[in-house]
């Protein structure tokens, strides 16, 4: 029964919250990798490391979203 689509078992809500995640992030990465290569195209190599350092702070700040909100809570507790 587990080869039919309807015997098989439904994903979680956290299953498919990951994939969107993990979706996400693989659209970055492509927007990254294609930044990086015209910045290198055009030996712009500090131009191309910024890109990498602004595309892995996004990676982390998505994977990390708890960090993340407790800081912007924190800020906003300043004012």
């Amino acid at each position: 029964m587990s080869n039919f689509v309807i015997g098989a078992a439904l994903p979680t809500f956290t299953a498919v919250q990951n994939w969107i995640v993990d979706g996400v992030l693989v659209f970055i990465w492509i927007i990254v990798v294609i930044m990086v290569g015209k910045n290198l195209g055009t030996l712009k190599v500090k131009g191309a490391a910024l890109i990498l350092v602004v595309g892995g702070a996004f990676t982390w700040a998505i994977k990390n979203p708890d960090t993340v909100f407790g800081w912007i809570d924190g800020f906003m507790e300043l004012f």
